[in-house]
């Protein structure tokens, strides 16, 4: 005898507001008591103009992206996804439903974002997403059209039917390969689970599966006659207690499982614990610390001088450069992608820009054939060129899943904080700058740096009420005291009014930059060589002033 589940997540919502979510077009709608239950949590959501549109089909990103919702998936893959573009709306829905396993694809890759899906494939997904598992010899020959169930689905197929999360209609027949509606769809979801919680506490017992979806969920005393499913959300700070399981523990996401009271019947299936045949195809580089995915047939070819012989007619060929010196340092990303695409004849035109951590990537094309990224991190320039390539989702999923890793050659610089309560400043720093305070602490920074940033405060005597040009006079006659002034500016340090000058004493530059806070004048100096201020030295100090506190 087929069980059937009690919906007790749908009976509590009954009980306290009526059951009609709002939409204009479900009221009578034999699937509204489904639609309105999982709306309530968020799962499913309807249209701008408060539909839900019951009827209509529902594409395969559609149903990734609800399952996405019913597990918390946040994690993305870095597999190549031919048929996902990172300019559509479920581009980061795919690959999470990829990386979580739901969605794998046809063997070439394709995952058919904007299709219609059937029947099998949602029945498929969901019982990937959900594990649904029998020890027994489930048969559906009795259906009219048993044997129109793909091979590949007929397993998924059995168990649901077995277990009434999807039943045959008029005629005896199941319909695997007809398009599945919304309502169908949302209907089959809710019979899968008896309750799903997303905050709050359960107890008591229920009559089937549950999913625990969301963080510091408390669930006491409880009996789970069906399955018990840990979405990846539910990480954080759940509650387990006095808990029996009758059917199978299912766990997407590591997490500590209580050692008493806590009893399962079936198996514990942690589906975190991935095969390492499921890990993409790579490209790493130890010495220069950079990662990223590639295609399967792909071939990457490090050139390490301009004689190496390379094969440009390979299908998706990428050749990848590297180039170290310290000077690099002090040339700005502008400057060193034009440097790259003048090596080419000017013919690549900027599409993209990226910041990875701390380093300025670039993305060009020549508008044919070949493609180029550009990577600039510290004293290191990486080159990849792509040739032949198939399918520009390649670039969407290299420019995606590139990382600079650390390297046997990479010297990244640490972002310090600077912090002195007594002079009320804070900010942030990377170590290409020397701080020194000694005007006002004594401590002298003796180190070796590529640029100087001295601080000196003042308490001046009614210095607050000064007026703009009073002051003006008075930071131009200090500016002037310490080189040529070049050029002045007004503008916000905090939430106060600051004067900065730039000036220039014979090869060094220097930013000036005054800030007046109440009777106190807080004077910055930052300074370096000419060239190298007017390059990476500017940046990296307008980061400093972004960054402080008062």
């Amino acid at each position: 005898m087929f069980k059937k589940f009690h919906l007790s997540l749908i009976t509590l919502l009954v009980l306290l507001m009526p059951i009609c979510y709002a939409y204009t077009d479900t009221e009578n709608h034999w699937a509204n008591e489904a639609i309105s239950s999982l709306s309530k949590i968020d799962i499913i959501q309807g249209y701008g103009d408060d539909t839900f549109r019951p009827d209509d089909y529902i594409t395969r990103a559609e149903l990734t992206t609800i399952i996405n919702r019913l597990l918390k998936n946040e994690k993305e893959s870095t597999k190549f996804i031919p048929d996902n573009n990172s300019k559509d709306w479920y581009y980061s829905e795919i690959r999470k439903a990829v990386e979580s396993g739901v969605m794998r694809g046809d063997a070439d890759g394709y995952v058919r974002p904007d299709d219609y899906i059937t029947r099998e494939e949602a029945v498929v997904m969901l019982h990937r997403a959900f594990v649904c598992t029998t020890t027994e010899n489930i048969r559906i020959n009795t259906y009219a059209d048993a044997k129109d169930v793909s091979a590949w689905a007929y397993d998924a197929m059995a168990m649901f039917v077995r277990n009434e999360y999807i039943r045959g209609d008029e005629g005896n027949v199941l319909r695997p390969k007809d398009n599945v509606t919304r309502a169908e769809l949302v209907t089959m979801i809710t019979r899968l689970f008896s309750e799903i919680i997303v905050k709050g506490e359960c107890t008591g017992t229920i009559y089937g599966n549950l999913l625990l979806n969301g963080k510091g969920i408390r669930v006491h005393n409880v009996v789970v006659e069906g399955d018990l499913i840990i979405a990846e959300g539910s990480e954080g700070n759940m509650n387990l207690k006095s808990i029996i399981v009758n059917g199978n523990l299912i766990i997407r996401t590591p997490t500590t499982l209580p050692t008493r009271n806590f009893e399962v019947k079936g198996d514990i299936i942690k589906v975190y614990e991935k095969e390492e045949n499921n890990e993409p195809k790579e490209y790493s580089n130890s010495t220069y610390g950079i990662y990223f995915t590639i295609p399967e047939d792909a071939t990457v070819i490090e050139a390490l001088d301009d004689k190496q012989k390379i094969n440009y007619r390979l299908d998706n060929l990428m050749v990848i450069r590297f180039r170290k010196d310290e000077e690099l340092h002090f040339q700005s990303f502008t400057a060193i992608e034009r440097e790259e695409t003048n090596k080419y004849d000017n013919i690549y035109n900027k599409i993209a820009e990226k910041e990875i951590g701390t380093a300025k990537c670039g993305y060009y094309f020549d508008g044919k054939e070949s493609h180029l990224i550009v990577i600039k991190r510290d004293d290191i320039v990486y080159t990849i060129l792509l040739y032949n390539i198939e399918n520009d989702n390649v670039i969407d999923n290299i420019l995606n899943s590139i990382k600079l890793t650390d390297g046997e050659l990479v010297h990244p610089h640490k972002e310090l904080t600077y912090r002195n309560t007594k002079l009320c400043l804070k900010f942030q720093y990377l170590d290409y700058i020397g701080v020194d305070d000694s005007y006002n602490t004594g401590i002298v920074f003796d180190g070796e740096s590529y640029f100087m940033l001295f601080i000196q405060v003042n308490s001046i005597t009614d210095l607050e009420k000064y007026s703009v040009e009073q002051l003006k006079v008075l930071f131009e006659s200090l500016a002037k005291s310490e080189g040529e002034v070049i050029s002045s500016k007004s503008r916000k340090v905090y939430q106060y009014d600051a004067l900065e000058y730039l000036i220039r004493d014979g090869e060094k530059l220097s930013r000036n930059l005054y800030i007046v806070v109440g009777n106190r004048l807080y004077k910055l100096i930052f300074t370096g060589e000419a060239s190298r201020v007017e390059s990476i030295g500017n940046e990296l100090f307008d980061k400093v002033i972004n960054s402080i506190e008062m």
